[in-house]
């Protein structure tokens, strides 16, 4: 079993309302600093919908972006879901679809990368001394 490597340089991002294959910038400048881990924080797509085939419609352009391919195979991912993640500008945990609506989410390649049981989750990393780490699901 190899040791997990060690992470000294994290990217962020979010906000993405890309068009089809259309470069994602914060994307492409962030890749280009070899990040070890790519956080999206949210508002990774602009769902704005109750309609759940235009969500997963909306996730399947994100990910088949280069830009997006780019940063899930060269880089850990983790990624936050956001009020526009779930489909509608402001919604939470009362948004009649979010059920529906986190299915997208986590079959979506965002987080399948390094959670593989695909539920949605939020990392805290104790400080080097604690050698902990504690994961949660979270619940919005």
């Amino acid at each position: 079993m190899t040791s997990p490597k060690t992470i000294t340089k994290i990217a962020f991002g979010s906000c993405y309302n890309g068009k089809g294959n259309t470069p994602i910038a914060v994307l492409d400048v962030a890749m280009k600093q070899n990040p070890d881990l790519f956080i999206f924080l949210g508002d990774n797509i602009y769902g704005d919908t109750n309609n759940m085939e235009v969500l997963e419609k909306k996730y399947a352009v994100l990910g088949a972006n280069p830009s997006f391919q780019n940063v899930v195979k060269n880089t850990q991912v983790l990624a936050t879901w956001d009020d526009h993640d779930y489909g509608v500008n402001d919604g939470g945990n009362d948004y009649p679809k979010r059920v529906e609506s986190e299915k997208y989410f986590s079959i979506s390649s965002m987080n399948q990368r390094i959670l593989p049981d695909a539920s949605v989750r939020a990392f805290i990393v104790l400080t080097a001394s604690e050698k902990k780490e504690k994961s949660f699901r979270l619940s919005c």
